[in-house]
């Protein structure tokens, strides 16, 4: 068979000649989309994971802040009763103390005996890191102060 009947042959039919060398690599565009899906599903995941750890962080944060702004306003005379506010503040937020492994840890600053240092501590479950088998949970913490002045 001539050249140009090959040719014609590859056009008319979609099949490759004999002796064509891109017969040889016919499949390998199936590969590369495998791979190049496998890799952006990693990256999708990896995004969801961390920005999940994320939210989660900032809710805490938002929780320990409203705590020690909650339990300053007992300072200095009762530190007890600081305490007990702070916790309370917290739980409203969604974050109970002894509760699912959160732990919410007020302190008096000995410095400043007006300043209220809260600290919010708890687990948090990734979704595609559990799934992968990297990470089970991450203990995430957030810290907060306030301080209460007197009205002048």
């Amino acid at each position: 068979m001539t050249r140009i009947g090959r040719l014609v042959r590859r056009l008319l039919t979609g099949t490759p000649a004999a002796g064509d060398r891109r017969a040889s690599e016919r499949g390998q565009v199936l590969v590369i989309f495998a791979l190049g899906a496998t890799a952006l599903i990693g990256a999708v995941a990896i995004v969801t994971d961390v920005s999940w750890l994320w939210v989660n962080q900032q809710r805490m944060q938002r929780a320990a802040d409203a705590a020690a702004l909650a339990g300053s306003i007992y300072l200095p005379g009762d530190p007890m009763a600081a305490y007990a506010a702070a916790r309370a503040e917290a739980a409203k937020n969604g974050f109970v103390d002894g509760q699912d492994g959160i732990v919410i840890t007020p302190s008096r600053d000995n410095a400043e005996p007006r300043r209220l240092a809260v600290s919010v501590s708890g687990p948090v479950r990734p979704y595609f890191a559990r799934i992968c088998g990297c990470l089970d949970s991450v203990r995430i913490t957030a810290d907060a102060a306030a301080e209460y002045f007197l009205p002048v």
